[in-house]
C-alpha cells in the first residue's frame, strides 16, 4: 500500500498555480474528453482523483475537468460532471479526517462514480442488465486510471529522478489520453493529433533508440485510437515506424524520418497494397517538417529522463568512482616513487 503523506499537509484549498500545474491542468481537460464507445468518459475522473491524492485539494483542476466534460458532452454529460463535484468533496473530507492512501483513493474514486451513475440512470433512464455490466466496467476503469495517472503525475520527480519502467508506461498512457483528447481538432482535413504522434516517436527513435521507438509507437497507437475499428493497423504502423526511427538513428534526423516513412510504407503495403494511407501523407509531411525543427531548435537532456537509477544505486556508483580515483592516485604514486 503506497502512502502519500503530501496529502496530509495540503488540507487546505490550494489556489497558488505554477507552470507545472497549468501543465496538468491542461491534461485534466484534455483527458476528460476523451470518450471510448461514444459514450463513456471514465478518464476524467480517474485524472481528478490522482490529482487530489497527489497534489491535494486544488479549485483549478476540478474546473479544468468539469470544462473538458461539458465541451465535449455537454448538457448530456451532467451525471459525470456531478460525480466529479461529488468525488472533489468526497475527497476534502477524507483529507480533513486522515492521511489518504492510494488504495483508499482508486476505491473513493470508483465508488462514488458508481453511485452517481447508477443513481442517474435508475431515475432518468430505463435501467436493463446491460446498463450494470457498463456500470461496473467504468468503475474499473476508474480506480485502474487513478493508479495509472498517480505513477505520471508528479512531473518534479520525472524531472529530477528519471523514469522507473513503471512510470514511463504510465507517463506514455497519460500522453496517449492527452493526444486522444485532441482527436476533434482538425485543421485543412489534417489531424494533430496524428501529427504530434508521428513528431513524438520518430523523435524518442531518434533520441532513445528502437525500445523507446517501438514502445511509444505501440502505446501511442493502442490508446490514442481505443474504440477505432482502424486500431490494430495504426498499432502495427506506428509501432514498425518507431522501431525502423531508432534502428536507423546513426544516419542522424534524416535517418530516423526514413525509417519511419518505412514502416509505414511497409505495414500499408502489407494491409491493403498501399489502396489507402492510415496516416495522411500531408500529416507526414508536416511532422517531418516539425520533427527536424525541433531536433535543431530544442536541445532535451532525454537520457537523465530515461535513465533511471534509485538513490541507493547513485551512491554506490559515486563511492565505486571514488574509489577506483583513490586506486589510481596511489598507483601513480607508487610509480613517481619507483622513478
Amino acid at each position: 500500500m503506497i502512502k502519500v503523506e503530501s496529502i496530509n499537509s495540503k488540507r487546505k484549498i490550494d489556489l497558488n498555480i505554477g507552470k507545472e500545474e497549468v501543465l496538468l491542468l491542461l491534461f485534466g481537460f484534455l483527458i476528460s474528453r476523451v470518450v471510448i464507445s461514444g459514450r463513456l468518459a471514465p478518464f476524467g475522473i480517474g485524472f481528478l482523483g490522482a490529482y487530489l491524492l497527489i497534489k491535494g485539494n486544488n479549485l483549478y483542476v476540478l474546473l479544468s475537468v468539469i470544462l473538458g466534460s461539458i465541451s465535449y458532452s455537454g448538457i448530456k454529460g451532467l451525471d459525470y460532471q456531478l460525480a466529479i463535484i461529488l468525488i472533489y468533496i468526497s475527497f476534502i473530507k477524507v483529507n480533513e479526517a486522515e492521511e489518504s492512501t492510494l488504495l483508499r483513493a482508486s476505491l473513493i474514486s470508483s465508488l462514488v462514480f458508481l453511485i452517481t451513475r447508477l443513481s442517474s440512470t435508475l431515475l432518468f433512464r430505463e435501467f436493463y442488465m446491460y446498463d450494470l455490466f457498463v456500470l461496473l466496467f467504468e468503475g474499473i476503469l476508474v480506480f485502474t486510471m487513478t493508479y495509472i495517472f498517480s505513477f505520471s503525475m508528479p512531473i518534479e520527480d520525472i524531472k529530477n529522478k528519471g523514469l522507473s519502467n513503471e512510470k514511463m508506461v504510465c507517463t506514455f498512457i497519460t500522453l496517449s489520453l492527452v493526444l486522444s483528447g485532441l482527436d476533434s481538432i482538425w485543421f485543412f482535413g489534417l489531424s494533430l493529433k496524428n501529427i504530434i504522434c508521428i513528431v513524438m516517436i520518430v523523435y524518442l527513435g531518434y533520441k532513445q533508440g528502437v525500445l523507446l521507438g517501438s514502445v511509444s509507437g505501440c502505446v501511442l497507437g493502442l490508446i490514442t485510437y481505443l474504440g477505432s475499428p482502424e486500431m490494430p493497423f495504426i498499432v502495427s504502423i506506428l509501432s514498425v515506424g518507431g522501431l525502423l526511427s531508432g534502428l536507423f538513428r546513426d544516419l542522424g534526423k534524416a535517418g530516423s524520418l526514413l525509417g519511419f516513412i518505412l514502416g509505414n510504407g511497409i505495414v500499408s503495403f502489407y494491409i491493403n497494397k498501399l489502396g489507402t494511407s492510415f496516416l495522411d501523407y500531408r500529416e507526414l509531411f508536416i511532422g517531418s517538417i516539425i520533427f527536424l525543427a525541433l531536433a535543431k531548435l530544442i536541445k532535451i537532456d532525454l537520457s537523465r529522463i530515461f535513465d533511471y537509477t534509485t538513490n541507493v544505486e547513485r551512491e554506490y556508483k559515486k563511492k565505486k568512482e571514488e574509489f577506483i580515483v583513490k586506486k589510481l592516485k596511489s598507483m601513480s604514486d607508487f610509480f613517481v616513487d619507483l622513478s
